[in-house]
């Protein structure tokens, strides 16, 4: 039987081979800006790869036999930016030589089949393969998200031969949605282990090969043991509607990330944030350019649907025409959405002000005919570098964002691209209005060490910032930004609760009153002082955040000057109160959050002197696990202790409101499903939904349950 076994693994290996075979002799040279794209992205080393295109192969792919090679869909071969991410994420494989891991992984499965833990492993290698692909690859787009949304359309296209998997090409369904929660998440990755987790696995691997070494087996006598009574199993479908729903991870999620899916409506691939809405009503149209007045190819389309805050989006066709179908009646907004080469161009029948005007579509209606405008986009671009001249490290966390002046003369707007992993950057969809950059390390938050944004060229005050206009190309190319890691003003301080103790692990966060996307963080240590670095000028907003330990948020305005290199700030927190409990429905069953979010009010809070945007629930290192499908990230006008809460879901059945202002408080949840709200919150056995709840300080309160039903 085991030398069946192999030779059945060998002749699956032999299908694979003989299949690859077929499409590489039907495969010919790629076209030339195909070969300009991989000598931009490998450099010199691109002359050592064979680069083919074949009608036979659905999904580009890789190998490296005597030379390596990579071949892309004919059909890919016209859309220059996904040649570029699909070339990106194959060199990368080639680039790491996954090709010998991969190898070895397929000899040992052939050898030991039976093992099932083989299997498994050899599956978790090529996901983690692709996850750092990916990773690198999403360099080369706008944002990892529309790396994602380039998955998911490819894989619309097909998939390869199925005897191919036996050399490990291809992909399941499970894999392509886990790699696209990967890249919506923005997970931080290490695409090689550290010394010491391998030389311990090393070790450990020594250790189990010798004493499996030492074991012998015995014949005994048969036992006579009666059959075991089987337990009671359900089992359910893996995905419904069509479409593969992502698993949600519990741990420190950025907000807003929502459930994933990937789905299939009449042909066409959409992706899902969220829940997607459904009934039975429709809308479609036509994205033309405003100067040429031909369609826009494969324009970004976005609806949301306000009532649940699901979020389709999908591709215009080769003509510019889009469909969204089985929608449901109520409000939504419609966009073109980050379409390279184009600005955001919203539909707007009713003339609502606003970004995202709303409108409403009426039971059974099937609205067409809508012809969205867009506008030729204006773009910057260029380079950023480190203070040695060099792509700076963990290049993959940055952002640059092109900031300018609101409509509203007060507060400030932007648009946001990723770094590349050259260093490279390219702020697409821009109105043409000046324009300022700025450079930001959005997992600084989490990780507690990283570059304080810095204004282009190089300077930590926005009033240094260099002004960024455009001529009639609508480019401005070659404008590089050098980061710092020193310089610019100090905020410092402790932070103490009120009997005077320290108060470790605090997370502290900066920003200025008028912009809520240059902030800067720092954690305080185990005697509680905290020093936030790199700051600029100008009057800001600290947040003072130890939820975890049950204090009470709290911020307040501090004036910075470019006079006071180093200012001294402590802060007193104050004891806060802990409510948790379930989700139900009206028979007590667990009622599951969906994209649904909640929060807590107290009454009496202060709100300041002046009334400005303040950060609430900005997740960081030491926030409690959390899906995060109905959680969000609160912008709360006002100073001083916080008198209000989101709900974080460590399941999707059950709430917590960590540092609660303690008095009368007052609780508040959103069911972001059609036709449902909530009918009462229950505590010690009184319905609290509209009389509140009075707390005190240190208290936890575990048994609130939120109960929801039809309305």
């Amino acid at each position: 039987l085991y030398l069946l076994g192999v030779a059945v693994g060998l002749a699956w290996w032999l299908m694979a081979v003989v299949a690859l075979l077929r499409i590489i002799r039907a495969a010919r040279s790629a076209p030339p800006h195909c070969r300009r794209l991989l000598i931009e992205i490998a450099g010199r080393r691109a002359a050592r790869v064979q680069l083919l295109t074949s009608r036979r192969a659905k999904q580009p792919f890789a190998f490296a036999w005597h030379r390596a090679t990579i071949v892309l869909p004919e059909d890919l071969c016209g859309d220059r930016q996904g040649v570029r991410l699909a070339i990106a994420h194959e060199w990368s494989h080639i680039d790491r030589r996954d090709f010998r891991a991969w190898f070895l992984a397929g000899l040992v499965r052939v050898l030991f089949f039976y093992q099932p833990l083989v299997w498994w492993l050899r599956g978790q290698l090529r996901l983690c393969q692709d996850y750092v692909a990916d990773a690198r690859a999403s360099g080369q787009a706008a944002a990892p998200e529309d790396y994602a949304e380039f998955l998911v359309v490819r894989a619309a296209a097909g998939s390869l031969h199925p005897a191919m998997a036996g050399l490990g090409l291809g992909f399941t369904k499970s894999e392509l949605y886990r790699r696209v929660v990967m890249l919506v998440q923005n997970r931080p990755l290490e695409s090689r282990p550290p010394r010491r987790w391998t030389v311990a696995a090393t070790c450990a691997a020594l250790l189990l090969v010798s004493a499996v070494a030492t074991l012998t087996i015995s014949p005994r006598r048969a036992v006579a043991v009666a059959p075991a009574e089987a337990p009671d199993v359900q089992t359910g479908p893996a995905s419904t509607g069509g479409g593969c729903e992502v698993p949600r991870t519990p741990g420190k999620s950025r907000s807003g990330a929502g459930a994933v899916t990937i789905s299939n409506v009449s042909g066409k691939a959409e992706m899902v944030v969220g829940v997607r809405p459904r009934g039975n009503c429709s809308i479609s149209g036509t994205v033309v350019s405003t100067t040429t007045g031909k369609p826009v190819a494969r324009a970004r389309m976005y609806l949301h649907y306000n009532v649940t805050h699901g979020s389709i989006f999908i591709n215009a066709a080769g003509d510019g025409t889009f469909v969204f179908k089985d929608i449901p009646k109520g409000p939504f907004s419609l966009q073109v959405s980050r379409t390279p080469g184009y600005q955001d161009t919203a539909y707007n029948p009713e003339s609502t002000p606003g970004r995202f005007p709303a409108f409403s579509l009426h039971d059974g209606e099937h609205r067409s005919g809508i012809v969205l405008k867009a506008k030729p986009a204006y773009r910057v671009s260029g380079r950023v570098f480190g203070e040695n001249g060099k792509v700076p490290d963990h290049v993959g966390q940055l952002i640059v964002l092109a900031w300018f002046k609101a409509d509203d003369g007060r507060t400030y707007e932007h648009e946001q691209a990723q770094v590349k992993a050259d260093g490279s950057y390219v702020v697409d969809g821009l109105s043409g209005k000046p324009v300022y950059l700025m450079v930001a390390n959005r997992r600084a938050e989490t990780e507690g060490d990283g570059y304080s944004p810095i204004y282009s060229p190089s300077t930590f005050f926005r009033d240094e910032a260099k002004l960024v206009t455009f001529d009639a190309s609508h480019r401005a190319d070659g404008v590089d930004i050098t980061l710092r890691k020193t310089g610019g003003l100090v905020l410092e301080g402790t932070v103490r609760d009120e009997s005077g103790h320290p108060v470790p692990e605090t997370f502290v966060v900066v920003h200025h009153r008028d912009m809520l996307f240059d902030r800067v963080s720092a954690y305080t240590d185990a005697r509680g002082h905290y020093a936030v670095r790199g700051l600029g000028d100008g009057e800001v907003l600290v947040h003072v955040d130890a939820v975890h330990r049950g204090f009470v948020k709290t911020r307040v305005s501090v004036n910075l000057d470019k006079k006071t290199a180093k200012m001294q700030r402590n802060f007193t927190l104050h004891r806060g109160v802990s409510i948790s409990g379930t989700l139900v429905d009206q028979d007590g069953k667990p009622w599951r959050i969906g994209s649904s979010f909640g929060f807590a009010r107290t009454t009496g809070g202060s709100q300041g002197p002046a009334p400005t945007l303040g950060w609430s629930g900005l997740p960081n290192k030491y926030s409690i696990p959390n899906i995060s499908d109905g959680s969000a990230v609160f912008f709360i006008p006002g100073e001083g202790d916080y008198d209000s809460s989101h709900m974080m879901f460590p399941t999707k059945t059950t709430f917590v409101l960590q540092g609660m202002m303690p008095g009368h408080t007052t609780l508040f949840f959103s069911p972001k499903k059609e036709d449902e709200k909530v009918i009462k919150i229950l505590h010690d056995g009184r319905d609290i939904m509209t009389s509140g709840i009075d707390t005190k300080p240190g208290q936890e309160i575990k048994d609130v349950t939120i109960v929801i039903g039809g309305k």
